[in-house]
C-alpha cells in the first residue's frame, strides 16, 4: 500500500511539474507566433486556400481582403526568412490540422541551398505556435540538418533543435521584460499577413542573360516536395513568383519555376511578366517587399484568378464563418486607426488606395504636384496627373481611385458641381453625394477621408518645395480631433 502511495505521489508531483513548466513556457515565450497564428488554431471550420512562402507573400497577400471582396477563406503561412525547406515544413505542420482545396506556393528562394533563415529567431515565429508533435520533431531535425549554416549561435541563441521544441531555456530570462501583452496577448486579425507601410522607389530591369538556367539546389528539391505532397493529398497547386527588383538570377529562377510547375500540371503566375505593380511606389524597401498598396494589387489579382480558375466557394453569409465577419470589422477598424495615426504625407496617400474609402483633397500649394513620388501616388489613386496644375483646388477620390475628379474652383453656396466622382454641393459645408465633408482649413493640403459616408479622418499637411532637389519637404501634420472614430 505504501508503495502505491509513493508511486501516486510521484506521478502527481510529475504532473504538477509538467503543468508548471508548461505555464512558465507559455508565459515567458515571445507572443509573436501567437499573435500571427492564433486565429488559425481557433477556427473549427475548414480553410479553402493556404499561402506559403517567404516574407514577400507574407507582406504581399492579404487574406482579409480576399474575404471582403471574394468571400475566400484563406490563411497566409508565409514568414520572413522562409526558404523552401522552411515553408515546406510549416505547410506540413498546418496540414496536420486543416486541408485546403488550394495551396498557393510562392517559390522565391528556390535558388538557395539554405534550409533555414540566417536570423534564427524568426524560426520561433514560424514554429512556436505549433504544439509538440511527430511532424514538428521531424521538421526541426530536418531543417537544422543544414550544412550551409555553419554558425552554432545566432543573436545569442544556440541553433539547436531543443530550443525550437521547448522554448523555456531560450526565453526564461524574460521575467523583467514581461508586459500585459504576455498575460493577455492580442491577435493580429490578419490571418497571417503582415502589412508594410513604407515606400521605396526603384526600377525593375528585365534581364534574360541567365534565361534557360537550370537550378539544382536544395530550394528546388523542396519546392518539388511541396508540390508532390499537395498533389498526393488531392490539393490543387498554384505556383507564383511575386514581383521584386529582381536581378538576372532571380528572373532566371522565376522562369525555371514555370518549367517545374508545368512538369506537375500546376498553374503558374510569374509576376515579373505582368504590368501590375508600380515599382516607384508599391514597394517598401530595396529587397522587394511590397507595401500595403502593392499588396492590395497582388491580392486583388489573385482573388480574381482563384475565383475564375478554381472551385473555391464564396463563404460570406455562411454561419460557420461568422467569425470572419466579426474579425473583418476589427481588421477594418485597425486599418482606419493606422490611417489616423499616419503623419507622413507619402504613406498617407498610399494608404488611401482602399476600395471602401473616399477622399477629398483641398490643395492650396500646388507645388505638391511637382514632387515625383506625390505625383505617382496621386496617379495610383486614379488622378489624371496631366490635368493637375496651378489652378487645381480640389481632388475627389472615390472607392480608393475607382472614380476621380479634379476641380479648379469650389462650388458656391447652393451650387452643385456634377463630376465623374459624384455631385458636389457647395455651402458652409460641402457635401459629396449627400456625404458631409469638413470645411477646407486653408492648409497646404487638407484631406478629408470617408468610409461608408462617415468621416474617419481629417488632416492638414504643410510642406515646402525644394527647387534644387525637385521634391517637397513635409513640415507638419495637424489633425481635427472631431473626426468620427467609428
Amino acid at each position: 500500500m505504501q508503495t502505491w502511495k509513493r508511486i501516486l505521489s510521484c506521478l502527481a508531483a510529475l504532473c504538477l511539474t509538467v503543468l508548471l513548466l508548461g505555464g512558465l513556457t507559455w508565459l515567458t515565450q515571445k507572443k509573436d507566433s501567437y499573435a500571427k497564428h492564433a486565429e488559425f488554431f481557433e477556427q473549427d471550420a475548414d480553410y479553402d486556400v493556404f499561402f506559403v512562402g517567404s516574407s514577400r507573400p507574407m507582406n504581399g497577400i492579404f487574406p482579409m481582403e480576399l474575404w471582403e471582396n471574394y468571400g475566400i477563406v484563406s490563411y497566409n503561412w508565409a514568414q520572413a526568412g522562409h526558404p523552401p525547406p522552411a515553408y515546406y515544413w510549416v505547410m506540413r505542420l498546418a496540414l496536420d490540422y486543416k486541408q485546403p482545396k488550394l495551396m498557393v506556393i510562392d517559390c522565391y528562394g528556390m535558388h538557395f541551398d539554405a534550409k533555414t533563415t540566417g536570423v534564427f529567431g524568426l524560426m520561433h515565429i514560424s514554429m512556436d505556435s505549433f504544439p509538440l508533435s511527430l511532424t514538428k520533431i521531424r521538421a526541426v531535425r530536418d531543417m537544422l540538418d543544414d550544412p550551409s549554416m555553419t554558425e552554432e549561435y545566432n543573436e545569442g541563441e544556440r541553433r539547436s533543435a531543443f530550443n525550437l521544441l521547448w522554448t523555456f531555456p531560450v526565453f526564461h530570462s524574460r521575467w523583467n521584460q514581461l508586459t500585459q501583452e504576455d498575460y493577455r496577448p492580442t491577435k493580429n486579425y490578419t490571418r497571417g499577413a503582415i502589412a508594410n507601410g513604407d515606400i521605396f522607389g526603384g526600377e525593375f530591369v528585365p534581364d534574360d542573360s541567365e534565361k534557360g538556367r537550370v537550378f539544382d539546389t536544395v530550394g528546388v528539391e523542396y519546392l518539388r516536395r511541396a508540390i508532390e505532397e499537395c498533389q498526393s493529398r488531392g490539393i490543387e497547386v498554384l505556383v507564383t513568383f511575386l514581383p521584386l527588383f529582381g536581378d538576372a538570377e532571380q528572373q532566371a529562377a522565376a522562369a525555371y519555376a514555370g518549367q517545374i510547375a508545368a512538369e506537375y500540371g500546376a498553374d503558374y503566375i510569374n509576376f515579373f511578366d505582368l504590368d501590375l505593380v508600380n515599382y516607384h511606389v508599391d514597394f517598401a524597401d530595396s529587397a522587394g517587399h511590397l507595401n500595403t498598396a502593392g499588396a492590395r494589387k497582388i491580392t486583388k489579382y489573385l482573388g480574381n484568378y482563384i475565383t475564375k480558375n478554381y472551385g473555391i466557394p464564396d463563404r460570406r453569409g455562411e454561419a460557420a464563418y461568422d467569425n470572419w465577419e466579426r474579425d473583418h470589422a476589427i481588421y477594418t477598424e485597425k486599418k482606419n486607426e493606422d490611417l489616423r495615426a499616419q503623419e507622413d504625407l507619402y504613406r498617407y496617400l498610399m494608404l488611401l488606395e482602399r476600395d471602401s474609402v473616399d477622399a477629398v483633397l483641398f490643395v492650396h500649394d500646388t507645388e505638391l504636384f511637382k514632387d515625383p513620388i506625390a505625383a505617382e501616388l496621386l496617379k495610383e489613386l486614379g488622378t489624371e496627373t496631366g490635368a493637375l496644375g496651378e489652378n487645381t483646388k480640389l481632388i475627389l477620390i472615390r472607392n480608393g481611385g475607382a472614380r476621380t475628379a479634379i476641380l479648379d474652383r469650389l462650388p458656391g453656396a447652393g451650387e452643385t458641381a456634377e463630376t465623374e466622382a459624384g455631385a458636389l454641393v457647395g455651402g458652409e459645408t460641402l457635401t459629396l453625394d449627400g456625404m458631409t465633408i469638413s470645411v477646407d482649413s486653408g492648409a497646404d493640403l487638407c484631406v478629408s477621408v470617408l468610409r461608408g459616408g462617415a468621416e474617419i479622418d481629417r488632416v492638414d499637411f504643410s510642406y515646402v518645395y525644394d527647387t534644387a532637389l525637385g521634391v517637397i519637404s513635409q513640415i507638419g501634420t495637424v489633425r481635427d480631433s472631431g473626426a468620427n472614430d467609428d
